[in-house]
């Protein structure tokens, strides 16, 4: 948690009705971790408060800020179940979500991930903006039986459906030992630590992807979707994350795989930089180390990458005005 005071409520309601309307006597097949990350706003009052009233709501805190990355893979060694569950503070549990993980668990051994379909609202949390994920992220959507969940035993079965191995944190139950076993220090700082952490396990234990969306994501106007600023590091970060694992384990993630995604990197590069721009996000030299790593320090970077960065630097707002119709051209994703 990093200061989601205005919606870590709404958040853990929904996921406390589900519990309680289980009617457990002990209340111990879920247990809520709360890590908060150094929040400033009222986010631990907030919290606090749920953890007394609830014993199986626990509250830790960071004795400093550990970032994304960090308090994602602290929050998994703060927690005690076989199964980790993350969650966004303002992302929603719909109702029968926890009974079904339960459900999956109970009929599969050597489970290691189920994958949730998930449906995305917009800041108002009244427009639907995306009924169904899958649809998006499958090789064939046509293919796609909301009555059926998906069982895959291994990497090659999975991507033989899906084009990409989950990232968005509550459509992702994983077995915790996954964080206990898997040195995952190299992808500190890329956004998508639990990302790397699942691909490089998806070949050791089944995995199941429930179609029913029984998650939604909350898109708000603020986020680093439509912010130029963010989404410059966060695209990078992903892009580094597959980088890494490609190179670890090409067996999992292949090079056929990960040129697709640099492929897809280079084309959208141009307006990632546009949108920097326009935002105020100066191209640290972070960013270029990283640029590096994945492309090399010769050809790219000299040719290509380094002047779209020094071109994207300089154009004033007033050109980039007539450049696009409108911001959110820009940041379309």
């Amino acid at each position: 948690m990093y200061n989601g005071a205005k919606t870590l409520k709404g958040t853990l309601d929904a996921i406390i009705f589900q519990i309680e309307k289980m009617n457990e006597p002990d209340q111990k097949l879920f247990e809520i971790v709360l890590t908060d990350d150094g929040s400033t706003d009222d986010t631990w009052q907030i919290a606090k408060e749920y953890a007394d009233k609830y014993q199986f709501v626990k509250l830790f805190v960071n004795e400093k800020n550990l970032g994304m990355d960090g308090n994602f893979k602290q929050s998994a060694f703060n927690a005690t179940g076989e199964f980790v569950w993350y969650s966004g503070q303002d992302d929603i549990f719909l109702d029968g979500a926890l009974a079904k993980a339960l459900q999956v668990i109970a009929a599969n051994s050597n489970l290691g991930l189920i994958y949730f379909n998930f449906s995305q609202f917009d800041e108002s949390r009244q427009k639907i903006v995306c009924d169904s994920v899958f649809h998006l992220q499958t090789v064939n959507p046509a293919k796609i039986d909301f009555s059926q969940d998906l069982l895959f035993n291994n990497a090659s079965e999975y991507f033989s459906f899906f084009t990409d191995a989950p990232s968005f944190l509550p459509a992702i139950v994983m077995r915790r030992s996954f964080w206990q076993t898997t040195n995952t220090d190299e992808f500190a700082g890329t956004y998508f630590i639990q990302y790397a952490n699942i691909l490089l396990n998806l070949n050791n234990a089944k995995i199941v992807a429930v179609t029913q969306p029984l998650i939604r994501g909350l898109i708000p106007a603020s986020g680093w979707q439509k912010n130029g600023n963010k989404l410059f590091s966060i695209e990078l970060g992903y892009l580094k994350a597959q980088a890494i694992v490609h190179q670890k384990r090409s067996d999992i993630f292949t090079k056929k795989m990960y040129l697709a995604k640099r492929s897809r990197y280079l084309r959208r590069f141009f307006y990632l930089c546009l949108a920097a721009r326009w935002n105020g996000y100066k191209i640290d030299q972070k960013n270029i180390q990283d640029l590096r790593f994945i492309f090399g320090n010769k050809f790219v970077m000299r040719f290509y990458l380094l002047p779209l960065i020094y071109l994207a630097a300089i154009f004033p707002v007033a050109i980039l005005d007539k450049l696009v119709k409108c911001k959110d051209n820009i940041l379309k994703r």
